[in-house]
């Protein structure tokens, strides 16, 4: 539940079950909840999902499964027709996040668009407005690293060159001027390595 905002998933409240995605086992990656301080009351759990919500990313990955019950929670209304639809609402409030993981939300943005989902209007521009001007708060070596965990860690070595290209692609459609060129271009030779 507790953990750091920037490291690997080993370190950040998340669960694997499964085999490796990028040997093509089926896998899933469960994100425990992630707000408050061990001993402060923030750490309650409750019926309400309101705060943990606000720290996610997108409505599709704001859906809930209570295992003893065994069924799916929609706090949102929309998570599961989202990744039905393939779509992206933003749900994350940037003022409850760091400004590093903040950008980070804006790389995962890129992750879906790479893997075929649509972004809203309003998450587009939230993104480009709000979003996207805290990737400078992520060094280059943690931006790389998050954008190789993310982006390229499930995939195979021979996906890399395609993905890298799109990534380029979905980058430059952008509104935010010179993005490529500050935040993507001065580690773009080690994206892939």
């Amino acid at each position: 539940m507790f953990r750091d905002e920037i490291g690997g998933s080993d370190e950040n409240g998340y669960a694997r079950l499964g085999g490796k995605g990028v040997h093509g086992d089926p896998f899933i990656d469960l994100k425990l909840f992630c707000h408050g301080d061990s001993g402060t009351p923030d750490a309650l759990f409750g019926a309400d999902f309101s705060l943990d919500v606000s720290h996610r990313d997108f409505a599709c990955n704001s859906v809930y499964y209570d295992p003893i019950n065994e069924v799916l929670i929609d706090p949102t209304g929309r998570g599961i027709s989202d990744a039905e639809k393939m779509l992206l609402h933003v749900v994350c409030d940037p003022q409850l996040r760091r400004p590093a993981s903040v950008g980070q939300v804006s790389l995962r943005y890129f992750k879906f668009l790479l893997r075929g989902f649509q972004p809203t209007a309003a998450t587009r521009k939230a993104i480009e407005e709000r979003f996207i001007p805290c990737l400078s708060a992520l060094t280059d070596a943690d931006r790389l690293g998050y954008i190789k965990r993310q982006i390229f860690g499930k995939l195979a070595a021979s996906e890399h060159a395609d993905a890298k290209a799109r990534l380029e692609a979905a980058v430059k459609s952008c509104t935010v001027t010179g993005l490529w060129n500050e935040c993507f271009e001065p580690i773009c030779g080690e994206m892939c390595t």
